[in-house]
């Protein structure tokens, strides 16, 4: 897996207001990333240790699928910056 740490800029030009916008984005991008990372975890912990109890086991999915899907639309959400931030940057 590749960390990328919180303070690695998109752009270091913060002359303009495009790239102080462009970073807060990539640094709000990163944030959520960790965050579901976390939630991944805990919707397992959630899962494994459910002892046979149906609803926590059922808690433990749907926090397994939210954060996957949420997972899914931060990544959306990358790929939607990194391309409106090329048409920024010419």
């Amino acid at each position: 897996a590749i960390i990328i740490p919180l303070d690695s800029k998109v752009i270091k030009d913060e002359t303009k207001l495009d790239p102080i916008v462009l970073n807060i984005l990539y640094d709000i991008s990163v944030m959520v990333g960790y965050v579901t990372i976390l939630m991944i975890a805990w919707g397992g912990y959630l899962y494994m240790f459910s002892r046979g109890d149906v609803g926590k086991a059922e808690k433990g999915k749907k926090t397994l699928i939210s954060a996957v899907i949420g997972l899914v639309i931060a990544m959306l959400a990358g790929v939607i910056m990194n391309t409106i931030s090329a048409i920024l940057i010419k």
